[in-house]
C-alpha cells in the first residue's frame, strides 16, 4: 500500500490510530522536521489553538520520482544543447508562452497567447501588461542571478512581476505586503479554503523562515523547493498575484537546481491539473494531517514529471526531424541557403506561430544584409510562406518540411 494521509487514517479508523502513526512519522529516522509551525485549518476556518511543526519523510515513491527527474533533467539539456542557441531560444519562448497563459488562467487573469507572444518581442505600451511577467522569466533563461535571499527580495520579485497588473483595491498597504485579512474562498460552500497570515510581521517573520530554510535546512533540495512553495502559499503575503509569485519563485528554484526547460513546465501542468494541485494544498492544510507535507511533495513532484515527459515526448521527433533536416541541407545547398533554409526550418519546429523570426532577426542571426536576405527570399519563394508584413516574417512551407522529415 501506498504512504497514506493522516487524515485518511483518522477517518478508516480512529483518533488514537492516527496520532500513533504521527508520532512514528515525526520521530522516523527517515523524517525531517522543519521546525516550523502552522495553524491548521477546519471547516474553513483556522483553528487557533493548534499548531503543528511540518515535516516530510524521504520515503520510496518521492524519492524515486526525484531520481527520475534528474534523469529526465539530463536528457532534455543533452537534446537542447546539441541544436543552435537559436533553436534553443524559440523553444524556450514556445514553453514560456504555454507557461505564462497557465500562469494566468489558474489566476482568472485574462490574456491571450497573442497578447504574451507581443510582450516578447514589443514595447508598445497596449503590451506592458505582461511586460514584467515576461521580462522576469526571461530573466531565467539567460541565467541572470535573481535573488531570493532575504524578505525585500519577495516585494522586488512582486514589484517586478505582477504590481502592475494589480488592481487598486488590491495594492499592498503595509511596509512591505500586506496589512489585512486575505483568504481563498470558495463560492460552492461558501467558506474559505485558506486564510493568509497576518499581521504584516507575522508575514514577514514565516518568509525569513522560508527563505533560511531553504538555505540551510539540510534536506534534499527538491522536497526543499516543494516545500517552501507550500509554505509561500501558507503564508499568502499579497492581496492578489500570489499564485503567480509562488509559481515564478518556484520556477527560479527549479531552474538553479535542473534545467530552464524542466522550470518552465510547472504552470502548464498545473493548468491542466487545477484539482490536484489545490487538493494537495488543501489536504497539507488541514488539521487531520497534523503538518505532513510528505503528500503534497509527491504530487508537486509527479506534476513535474508529466511537464518533463510533455517536453521529452515533443523534443524526441523533433530530434529526430532535425537530424533528417541537417543531413539533406548540407547536402544539397551552399552555406548562406543552407544557413537560411535551416533557421527557418528550426523556427518552425520548434518556435511558437505566434513568435516567429522577422526578418530583422535573421539579419542578425546570419550576419548578413537585407539584400542578401532578399535575394535569398526570392531564391526559395516557393519554400516559404509570408504570415506578416510589418515586421515582415516568413516561415519555411509544410510541404517543403514535410518532403525532407517524413
Amino acid at each position: 500500500m501506498g504512504y497514506r494521509t493522516l487524515k485518511s487514517i483518522f477517518h478508516e479508523h480512529n483518533e488514537s490510530k492516527m496520532k500513533e502513526e504521527y508520532i512514528k512519522r515525526f520521530n522516523s529516522l527517515a523524517s525531517f522536521n522543519t521546525n516550523i509551525n502552522i495553524i491548521p485549518m477546519e471547516n474553513g476556518k483556522k483553528v487557533n489553538d493548534l499548531e503543528y511543526p511540518l515535516f516530510f519523510m524521504v520515503t520510496k515513491n518521492p524519492s524515486k520520482k526525484q531520481e527520475l527527474i534528474s534523469i529526465n533533467s539530463r536528457k532534455i539539456d543533452r537534446a537542447l544543447n546539441s541544436l543552435p542557441y537559436a533553436a534553443r531560444e524559440q523553444y524556450f519562448n514556445d514553453l514560456l508562452i504555454d507557461e505564462l497563459q497557465s500562469t494566468n488562467e489558474i489566476e482568472n487573469v485574462f490574456s491571450t497567447k497573442q497578447e504574451i507572444a507581443h510582450a516578447l518581442n514589443n514595447q508598445a505600451s497596449e503590451f506592458l501588461k505582461f511586460r514584467g511577467l515576461v521580462d522576469q522569466y526571461k530573466e531565467i533563461e539567460l541565467n541572470k542571478k535573481i535573488k531570493v535571499d532575504n524578505v525585500r527580495d519577495i516585494r522586488a520579485i512582486y514589484d517586478k512581476l505582477v504590481s502592475n497588473e494589480i488592481n487598486e483595491q488590491d495594492k499592498l498597504d503595509g511596509e512591505l505586503f500586506r496589512k489585512n485579512f486575505v483568504g481563498v474562498h470558495d463560492g460552492s460552500t461558501n467558506k474559505h479554503i485558506h486564510v493568509g497570515l497576518q499581521p504584516e510581521t507575522k508575514i514577514v517573520e514565516f518568509i525569513g523562515e522560508m527563505l533560511t530554510f531553504l538555505k540551510y535546512f539540510d534536506a534534499p533540495q527538491p522536497f526543499k523547493i516543494m516545500a517552501s512553495h507550500y509554505l509561500f502559499e501558507y503564508i499568502h503575503p499579497f492581496y492578489d498575484g500570489n499564485g503567480r509569485v509562488g509559481r515564478f519563485i518556484i520556477a527560479k528554484l527549479l531552474s538553479d537546481y535542473y534545467d530552464n526547460y524542466t522550470a518552465l513546465t510547472f504552470s502548464y501542468v498545473i493548468n491542466r491539473n487545477k484539482s490536484k494541485y489545490y487538493k494537495a494544498f488543501m489536504t497539507a492544510s488541514n488539521h487531520l494531517n497534523c503538518g505532513d507535507l510528505t503528500e503534497f511533495i509527491d504530487t508537486m513532484l509527479e506534476l513535474l514529471i508529466a511537464g518533463q515527459e510533455r517536453i521529452l515526448d515533443e523534443l524526441i521527433p523533433k530530434m529526430d526531424a532535425t537530424e533528417k533536416l541537417t543531413l539533406y541541407l548540407t547536402s544539397h545547398y551552399k552555406q548562406i541557403d543552407y544557413e537560411f533554409l535551416y533557421l527557418l526550418s528550426m523556427d518552425k519546429l520548434f518556435g511558437n506561430k505566434r513568435n516567429r523570426l522577422t526578418l530583422i532577426d535573421l539579419e542578425n542571426i546570419l550576419g548578413v544584409g537585407r539584400v542578401k536576405i532578399n535575394n535569398t527570399i526570392k531564391k526559395y519563394d516557393n519554400y516559404l510562406v509570408k504570415i506578416k508584413s510589418r515586421p515582415t516574417i516568413y516561415e519555411i512551407s509544410d510541404e517543403f518540411l514535410n518532403s525532407i522529415i517524413k
